[in-house]
């Protein structure tokens, strides 16, 4: 079964290091593929010229282990002639306490209100046998909103499973600018992210968190077959789990809408703006966002770039 985390980790992970840390009858355009090179394998890297501006686009996974390294050297090799990185947001650069600041103000209840009194007495008391498993007590999370305790406990998942937010592809390439002082270019701040994740509603995120909570065995499965496929480069696929995840789970669609859709727009007017500004650029951003209709590759080419994947 598909599980929902494969489009949470679209977005979330960028905040679980933090968590760590501390009209109807106008036809919209049909996906425009961007110019294919012959097949290569390894992860889908892509070529944006035009005029003074070079853009490469490298879909990340956001965690990691040590067998993603080395990337292919066409993927290396476009970072070094990069002037500039650019990331959803640099998570570096944001202290822990910055972070449980803004986790507070967006994600957790206040001292007045808990996660119990909005979640029915079933899901409570196997969330609880859930997180027990990982050895996390109840008062750890009875202040956290739905959807913060959905990304803790797939966080949670995830590393006992052997993946490592320090080995995701954007830690990598973030450490490796600031050693070649490249200048970094953020596409949004963390205060817009933790604004995207809490404008999920909660019935959405309740919904989220529940089949997480059901389908928490399953999750090593799902993250062999996004990796397999970021490995690989089949943006189809990608795809393809996306979409399985709406047709199980109907009522998570606004999680897509909101992390993945809405985003793709953001970042795609301030990517635009940087090509117009001119230079060279090495962009990383979670491989679902390059991949598919209305994926900031297909946006850009909707725009009249020429995007070619190399």
């Amino acid at each position: 079964m598909k599980h929902p985390i494969l489009i949470k980790l679209a977005i979330l992970l960028s905040v679980t290091l933090l968590v760590f840390s501390a009209g109807s009858c106008v036809q919209t355009p049909a996906w425009i593929p961007p110019v294919q090179a012959p097949a290569r394998t390894g992860p889908a890297l892509f070529r944006l010229s035009h005029t003074n501006a070079t853009m490469y686009f490298f879909g990340s996974v956001h965690i990691g282990t040590t067998d993603f390294y080395p990337l292919p050297d066409i993927v290396e090799e476009a970072f070094k002639e990069s002037e500039n990185l650019v990331v959803e947001f640099n998570t570096q650069a944001l202290s822990p306490i910055a972070a449980y600041m803004l986790m507070s103000k967006h994600l957790m209840y206040p001292a007045t209100d808990s996660l119990n009194a909005h979640l029915s007495p079933g899901l409570v008391a196997k969330l609880d046998i859930t997180m027990s498993n990982f050895g996390i007590m109840p008062i750890v999370y009875r202040q956290m909103k739905p959807i913060l305790v959905d990304m803790t406990l797939t966080a949670l998942a995830s590393k006992n499973l052997g993946y490592d937010e320090t080995l995701g592809v954007d830690v990598h390439f973030l450490t490796q600018a600031v050693k070649l002082g490249k200048t970094i270019y953020e596409l949004e701040s963390a205060e817009e992210q933790f604004n995207y994740i809490a404008a999920i509603p909660e019935d959405t995120a309740i919904l989220s968190l529940s089949t997480t909570v059901d389908e928490i065995s399953t999750l090593g499965e799902s993250l062999a077959r996004l990796v397999s496929a970021w490995k690989t480069g089949d943006l189809q696929a990608l795809e393809q789990e996306s979409n399985r995840t709406y047709l199980e789970h109907p009522g998570l669609k606004p999680v897509s809408d909101i992390l993945i859709d809405k985003r793709n727009m953001s970042m795609t007017n301030r990517l635009e703006a940087l090509v117009k500004k001119g230079g060279t650029y090495f962009v990383v951003v979670g491989a679902m966002h390059i991949s598919g209709e209305g994926s900031i590759v297909d946006l850009m080419s909707k725009r009249g770039y020429v995007v070619q994947r190399l």
